[in-house]
């Protein structure tokens, strides 16, 4: 496979991450050994792609299954976020419970009414005692969370021809979402030493207000046979320790 051989390089030179990994998939997974799978793992790092920020496991109840629970730990293996996924109703709007140990913080997004899939609710629940926040979005065209990977793959033939994919991406930290706009760049605009890679740019598609959340795009490196997700270079899902949001790159690699 392609990301194999680009990865070489990059895992040679960090041989502390792989016996991370081999650690991880051997024993702090092994409670759920039964259950579940180390399906991909992610290197986070600051923007410059200079600090390693944490790692991210995601898991699968089977092979070549969605994830449906992801870990984040740092450089030593603590827990200090997970995620649990579920794609029943929606595979671009996913139900999920994401959870922040270093804050307290939870977002849970769900569908109220079992016989209503147009309808997605989300909770942000505060550290402490203050009240949740909740509020109802349309699922029309909506993305959330790690639905994003299953829309751009939904609309892959679309993106290689050249068009422009628009959607509304829901951002827990606004309570709101941010419509944005899908579309194919050259190559050399993901900057990353993997190569022979499709880059796709994401850029704000909507309202003024939201630039000052949205101002540098997002680029996703994919792979083709089999289509996946290999580079990542933009504002993050996880918050710093202050709760802040920071530029990230992620370098992903897939258990198979």
């Amino acid at each position: 496979m392609i990301f194999r051989s680009s990865l070489t390089t990059i895992f040679i030179r960090n041989k502390r991450w792989i016996a991370t990994l081999v650690f991880l998939s051997q024993s702090v997974f092994a409670a759920n050994a039964a259950d579940e799978k180390l399906w991909a793992a992610g290197e986070v790092h600051d923007g410059d792609g200079d600090a390693l920020l944490y790692r991210e496991y995601h898991l699968s109840p089977a092979d070549n299954e969605p994830p449906t629970r992801v870990e984040y730990r740092t450089d030593d293996g603590e827990l200090f976020a997970e995620k649990t996924l579920d794609h029943s109703r929606s595979t671009t709007a996913p139900a999920i419970d994401f959870r922040d140990h270093r804050r307290g913080t939870r977002i849970v997004t769900r569908y109220p009414d079992d016989n209503d899939s147009d309808r997605l609710e989300m909770v942000y629940y505060p550290s402490g005692d203050s009240q949740p926040k909740r509020e109802t979005f349309d699922t029309d065209s909506l993305i959330v969370d790690a639905g994003f990977d299953p829309f751009v793959q939904l609309h892959w033939e679309r993106l290689l021809d050249g068009e422009r994919v628009v959607a509304e991406f829901l951002v827990p930290s606004r309570n709101d979402t941010v419509r944005v706009g899908i579309s194919a760049v050259d190559t050399d605009r993901c900057d990353t030493a993997i190569r022979e890679l499709h880059c796709l740019e994401v850029r704000p598609a909507g309202a003024l207000r939201m630039f000052s959340w949205f101002v540098d795009p997002i680029r996703l490196g994919y792979q083709t046979q089999p289509l996946r997700l290999m580079f990542f270079h933009g504002q993050g899902n996880i918050p710093d320790d202050s709760g802040e949001a920071r530029q990230v790159r992620i370098q992903y690699e897939y258990a198979d």
